[in-house]
């Protein structure tokens, strides 16, 4: 790939080397995240029973997330020091599997490798820019892993799929095979991305049907069925009714259905505002990157007229797809926990959203792009793009800001993981008070009666009989 001398390469290598310093910058902060909450829960059971005895008891006495507590239970017997990495993994990995599967539709044009970057970037950044709880959404080594990992691996289907539509790859039996086995892993995170899951192959199954592709047809319809079998793990395991029950959750009810859906509806309106409202900066270069990419890189050949055809029908389509997966990923909260659905649940109905808003701007610059005859469209371009990177620049200086108060908390928390450790070796059998730590994102490390959450949690980790916290001022520290 030569980038000398082509100054639409350039500016697209600009482009991805702006957008990945707010990537960076959040990699970086995230390296002084810690253990929190339910991290202590998982790694207490795990070293408590080993790993397979940790799914026995996550699976008979809380959810059926095989996957989330066969992968978790995993990283944690490696030690606390996972949590520093996973963010910058999940960074990485985002943008990779996006890139990756936005080559095949990227590869008429020019540049297609440096397209699939920069809008993968877009993608990641927007959506991580805009969450309404970065530090659980990513930060958090629960969260990311429970909400984030499926939907990349979800994209990567959406890769492979995309694959076998456009660049004719041959499905074979064990393609089938391993489409079911890696929907079916997806799909053992949690019961939002199940959902999202299903939905979307199902969506995806009646498109693919409609255009007569029976290799691509037999490839999704694998993969729902592989979906369908983690429905049926999650559903039937002995621990959703105990969870229920202990957290005082209304259930799945009937009756509830026609409530949820219609409180569903309405906090979708009320995100999309929310993006475009509090957000505006992160909204605009959203949607206006991937129409400058598009403007400087969409190939010319195609007449207006079908172009324009082609813009309204894949407008249509992706509002309608979106709109319906941002839906489905807020139905389950409201249906069985009877609330909002916590801060990093509302990851998954960003990622959609942030998508739908970059894949829009994209189809918009493809239309600009074959009605305007402009020898300077690149510069055009340029200028739009550079214009849009304050954003990503601004949340970048933002969160640079944040790095002292990071690494000052791990600090604290250093320090603390150090006592309760001695504490344990000096066989301690009384509760042992640790100096409080700030809140992490909304939460108490640990609480200041020995019954708080994640109290008990933190006293299994270190071994110990009780844990509590004491004010600053009263400790030691």
């Amino acid at each position: 790939m030569r980038l000398r001398g082509d100054p639409t390469a350039l500016w697209l290598g600009a482009c991805i080397a702006v957008l990945g310093l707010p990537l960076v910058i959040f990699g970086v902060v995230g390296w002084f995240s810690r253990y929190a909450s339910d991290d202590y829960c998982t790694a207490g059971i795990v070293l408590e029973r080993g790993l397979v005895g940790a799914q026995q008891f996550w699976y008979t006495t809380w959810s059926g997330r095989f996957a989330f507590f066969g992968l978790v239970s995993a990283i944690e017997l490696f030690g606390d020091w996972t949590t520093r990495v996973v963010p910058a993994i999940a960074l990485l990995g985002s943008v990779a599997v996006l890139a990756w599967a936005l080559v095949p539709l990227t590869s008429r044009w020019r540049h297609p490798t440096l397209v699939s970057v920069a809008l993968a970037q877009v993608v990641v950044f927007g959506m991580f820019a805009s969450v309404p709880n970065l530090g659980q959404s990513l930060y958090w080594e629960t969260g990311v892993l429970t909400y984030a990992l499926p939907i990349a691996l979800l994209v990567a289907f959406a890769g492979w799929l995309a694959r076998v539509l456009v660049c004719g790859v041959r499905v074979t039996p064990v393609g089938l095979a391993g489409a079911a086995v890696l929907m079916c892993i997806a799909g053992g995170f949690s019961e939002t991305n199940l959902a999202v899951q299903a939905a979307a192959l199902g969506l995806t199954l009646v498109g693919v049907i409609a255009t007569g592709r029976r290799d691509a047809g037999a490839l999704v319809a694998a993969a729902l069925i592989g979906t369908l079998m983690a429905g049926v793990i999650l559903a039937v395991a002995p621990g959703n009714a105990e969870r229920v029950t202990r957290s005082e959750y209304p259930g799945a009810q009937v009756g509830n259905i026609l409530l949820a859906a219609r409180a569903s509806m309405s906090l979708l309106g009320l995100f999309v505002r929310r993006f475009e409202g509090e957000f505006r900066p992160v909204f605009v270069a959203t949607g206006l990157l991937p129409f400058a990419l598009a403007l400087a890189v969409s190939p010319k050949a195609c007449p207006l007229r079908n172009q324009l055809l082609r813009a309204a029908v894949a407008s249509v389509v992706v509002v309608v797809g979106a709109g319906a997966l941002v839906w489905t990923s807020l139905f389950p909260s409201y249906w069985v926990l009877g609330f909002d659905p916590p801060a990093r649940i509302e990851m998954v109905a960003q990622f959609f959203i942030v998508s739908a808003v970059a894949a829009l701007g994209f189809i918009a610059g493809r239309v600009v792009a074959a009605s305007i005859h402009f020898k300077h469209l690149p510069l055009v371009a340029g200028v739009l793009a550079l214009t849009a990177l304050l954003s990503p620049l601004s949340v970048a200086f933002v969160q640079a800001r944040q790095v002292s108060d990071a690494q000052q908390y791990a600090a604290m928390w250093d320090q603390d993981d150090q006592t309760l450790r001695q504490a344990r070796q000096a066989g301690s059998s009384d509760a042992v008070a640790v100096p409080a730590l700030p809140q992490w994102w909304g939460w108490d490390w640990v609480g200041p009666r020995t019954d708080d959450f994640p109290n008990a949690c933190v006293a299994r980790y270190y071994g110990l009989a009780a844990v509590r916290s004491v004010p600053v001022s009263a400790s030691t520290r």
